[in-house]
Parts: structure tokens; C-alpha cells; sequence
């Protein structure tokens, strides 16, 4: 297995606050990982970037701490949830003990965090807000999994820590349901058939509706939600047709997709495409 990340700035935004990282847990098992900073925080705080890159590390060794000793995969399929909750629980110590050293605000760690580890045989994927996993099967088929929120604001996991900013998210948002949109793509050049499941409680359990297991896949993938944000001289461009181009890689040398979104960029500027808001992917590669 072979895994890259990238991540790039919006052309709405002063400081790029998303972040990707990928590597691998042990021999067998391998992980990537993206984390979206909330503007807005990042607006009255200034350390959501920060925040993003703390959650990343953080959760990358709360797996190699949960996972480190494994071989495979199968050994926590019949326990995702409660081990769903202990790696929530891992990160949000690791990162709150890092924003209490250095004294940051409480703002700091507000963004989405989405997580793929796998085996090569199957994948397990976590997202906490919003985000979207891409799954290149081995057919040639596509599935595009997207995590979204009616009220554009994400249920991040740092609020899960903080009663007060808890209770005052439910009060403000609770009433507006996350949605998870299932993209069935035949093939990089197929329409995508599309299924809705909406979710009205936010609480730590949407976490449990927004874990997925793959498998039988040649690449799985995690996306912030700047998938969403491309047009074409205004007109919107569909995230389906977007997570296509992200997983058509050329080959499997190392590098592969930074080679992928370096020839993405060039044919944006010719075509006179943009994205307004952070991108970030991560992807491991059988």
C-alpha cells in the first residue's frame, strides 16, 4: 500500500485551514486523515489551522496507540462502535491537552476531522462534521460518501468536550439534520445514482451513523467539504464530478496524488475553474 495527501487554500481564504496526513500504523496497517478548520473560528481565534494540524497528529496516535499491535482488521469489526468512542475520546485528550499547554482559546481545535484505516482488505472511515470519503472499487466503479449539515455548520468533535458550547450548538442547530449522500458512480466517465439518509439527532451518536466499512477497493479517500466549493465562471461544479478526478491517478508511484492535483490545477486555469474554500484529500492506495 502507498498513501499522499494534499492540501491547498481557497480563494476566499487568507490562510489555508485545512490539513491532510497519511502514513502508515504498522506493516499491515495504514491511515489517512484530513481536518477542515471552521473560518469563523479562525476568525475570532486565529489558531483554527493550528487546531486542524493538533487534531491530525492526535489522531494519528490514538490509532497507532488502539491499532498498533494489529494485523489486521477483521479483530475490531464486531466492536466499531465502542471503538468508534475510544478513539473520539483518545483525540479529544490529546488535543485538549495540548491547547491547555500552549494556552490557546477554545476555539481553537473547532474543525472536521475524517479518518481511513485500513488493511488493504477492508477500511474503516470516521467522520466527525462534515467531509466525504472516495472509494475507487475494484471494477472500475466509484462510491462517493458525503457528510453534510442543512445549517452549514458542522457538529465538530471538540464541542463533544465543552458542555456549555455543547448545549448552546443543540440549541442553535439541533434542528437542522446532518444528510449522508451516497454517490453509486459506474465507472470514472458514468452518471452517479444518488441516495439520501438525513439525521436529525445531533449528539455523539451521529458519529456512530457516519462510520462506513469498505472494502473489495483499489484507493479509498477522505475530502474536506472544499469539494463542493468549484465553479466554472460561477456556474457550480457537482462534488460527484469532482471526486472522479480526484482518484483518476495515472499510476502508483509515490507521489501520486500530488502528481494528480498538480495536472488538476493546470487544467483549472486553463478552464477557468476555481474553488472558494480549502481542499484537502488523503488517500491510501492498494
Amino acid at each position: 500500500m502507498k498513501t499522499d495527501s494534499h492540501f491547498e487554500i481557497g480563494s476566499s481564504h487568507d490562510v489555508c485551514q485545512d490539513f491532510a496526513l497519511t502514513g502508515k500504523i504498522n506493516d499491515k496497517i495504514y491511515f489517512a486523515i484530513i481536518a477542515d478548520g471552521c473560518t469563523e473560528s479562525h476568525r475570532q481565534s486565529g489558531e483554527a489551522d493550528f487546531g486542524a494540524r493538533i487534531l491530525s497528529y492526535s489522531a494519528r496516535e490514538a490509532l497507532r496507540d488502539m491499532l498498533g499491535n494489529l494485523t489486521d482488521l477483521k479483530q475490531i469489526q464486531s466492536v466499531i462502535p465502542s471503538f468508534n468512542k475510544d478513539l473520539r475520546t483518545k483525540i479529544l485528550q490529546s488535543t485538549k491537552s495540548i491547547g491547555d499547554l500552549l494556552k490557546l482559546s477554545e476555539l481553537f481545535a473547532d474543525a472536521t476531522l475524517a479518518i481511513i484505516v485500513t488493511d488493504g482488505n477492508i477500511a474503516h472511515t470516521f467522520i466527525y462534521g462534515d467531509g466525504g470519503v472516495i472509494v475507487y472499487k475494484r471494477n472500475g466503479d466509484i462510491i462517493y460518501k458525503e457528510v453534510s449539515f442543512l445549517s452549514s455548520a458542522p457538529y465538530y468533535l471538540m464541542y463533544t468536550a465543552n458542555k456549555n458550547r455543547n448545549d448552546g450548538y443543540k440549541i442553535q442547530f439541533g434542528a437542522s439534520p446532518a444528510v449522508i449522500t451516497t454517490y453509486d458512480i459506474h465507472g470514472v466517465d458514468g452518471d452517479a445514482r444518488q441516495a439520501n439518509e438525513v439525521i436529525n439527532t445531533i449528539d455523539e451518536t451521529l458519529y456512530d451513523h457516519t462510520a462506513t466499512t469498505f472494502d473489495d477497493f483499489l484507493s479509498i479517500s477522505v475530502t474536506s467539504d472544499g469539494i463542493k466549493s468549484y465553479d466554472k465562471l460561477g456556474t457550480p461544479i457537482l462534488s460527484s464530478e469532482l471526486a472522479k478526478k480526484f482518484i483518476s491517478f495515472k499510476n502508483s508511484n509515490n507521489g501520486f496524488l500530488q502528481r494528480r492535483f498538480n495536472f488538476l490545477k493546470k487544467e483549472h486555469k486553463e478552464e477557468n475553474v476555481t474553488h472558494y474554500d480549502d481542499v484537502s484529500v488523503a488517500t491510501v492506495l492498494l
